[in-house]
């Protein structure tokens, strides 16, 4: 056999090979089915995790137990494959009234208010939220009274 001559199957041989084919698609085809609905299952598991974590941490909110909670939290997470549980969180907001007094001899009061005003609202910015006004009220101190 030269090498341009390519080997002859007879008919039984071709039908065996075709059946032992349309068997590892089928298998193929099976496993990708069965891949498929693990991976739904795994999705529904991990949202029903999620459900059991919300409703565990909003009830430890509503009977303002999230010191124990906290605790309970650390030991589960580091016995876990992942931190499932998260701490309780809490939004706050705070209000601040803040006094700024000076005294100037010339016109300049209108930039140094201004300034002032931009300092404090430039120093609030970040992470905790912002002021959200500066009010500037001017008394006029008569140089007699010094």
């Amino acid at each position: 056999m030269t090498t341009t001559d390519q080997p002859t199957l007879t008919e039984g041989e071709h039908e065996a090979m075709l059946h032992q084919l349309e068997g590892w698609t089928h298998r193929a085809e099976r496993a990708e089915e069965l891949v498929a609905r693990q991976r739904a299952e795994i999705a529904m598991l991990k949202a029903d995790l999620d459900t059991i974590a919300t409703k565990l941490r909003n009830e430890a909110i509503n009977r303002d137990w999230c010191g124990e909670y906290g605790a309970f939290v650390d030991e589960c997470n580091g016995e876990t494959s992942q931190p499932w549980l998260a701490h309780c969180e809490f939004s706050y907001t705070a209000q601040f009234t803040v006094h700024v007094s000076f005294t100037t001899r010339t016109r300049a009061y209108h930039d140094a208010v201004g300034e002032i005003a931009g300092s404090i609202q430039e120093a609030s910015a970040g992470d905790y939220g912002n002021v959200g006004s500066v009010t500037a009220n001017l008394l006029r101190v008569d140089e007699d009274e010094d």
